[in-house]
């Protein structure tokens, strides 16, 4: 996928290992959605930065992205326009950055009533110790077998190829911290994908509301 951004698209080719998630891992084809699915929508807020939308679910123990919409400079109206491209949303819970609480008031009033905050602080269950939700997230996306990814969604499947840990610039040694950057789309991947961490993880971590 990163090679493939970079020819076609002018995308900096990453180290691969660097890369945040296994690249043999990713299936792009246009595939036919599950009868019986669960479907999840997260969006991540921006100006400069895009605002992102993903809609998904999970089968067969795999992860399905059916769906992406977003842009940068979207005013609440081109917002609003961009989300209704995502089917369903308006009838399904989805959850948005809670660091914007205006912008999910903006979209409960405008079609999107069941639009929540997402939940970003994880402790364990004795309280002991602030689990990273980004990390969390990144773990919990890491048990799939197979991420599925219609073609449609060409800003998640450029990011899943750019996704990448900080390299120390003088010891050229990659570093237990993920770089932000290429990360709206998986944003809004991981706010989507809440209740399923928080399953995944109830038994080791004590979600904090707020």
């Amino acid at each position: 996928v990163a090679e493939f951004e970079h020819i076609w698209h002018g995308a900096y080719l990453k180290r691969t290992d660097s890369l945040v998630f296994d690249q043999n891992k990713l299936k792009i084809w246009d595939f036919e959605e599950h009868q019986k699915r669960d479907l999840l929508f997260g969006v991540d807020w921006g100006w400069n930065d895009p605002v992102a939308g993903i809609r998904c679910y999970e089968a067969d123990g795999q992860l399905w992205i059916t769906h992406e919409c977003g842009g940068v400079h979207l005013t609440n109206e081109k917002i609003i326009e961009q989300l209704k491209t995502l089917p369903d949303m308006d009838r399904c819970i989805s959850r948005g950055d809670c660091a914007e609480p205006g912008k999910i008031d903006m979209c409960n009033r405008n079609g999107f009533p069941r639009m929540v905050g997402c939940v970003k602080k994880f402790k364990s269950r004795g309280g002991e110790n602030k689990l990273n939700f980004i990390e969390t997230g990144v773990s919990h996306i890491r048990t799939y077998s197979q991420i599925n990814v219609h073609p449609r969604c060409e800003n998640f499947i450029r990011e899943y190829g750019l996704y990448s840990y900080k390299v120390d610039s003088k010891t050229d040694e990659v570093l237990n911290e993920i770089e932000d950057d290429n990360n709206h789309w998986f944003d809004a991947l991981r706010y989507a994908l809440e209740p399923k961490i928080k399953m995944n993880t109830s038994r080791k971590v004590r979600v904090i509301y707020g």
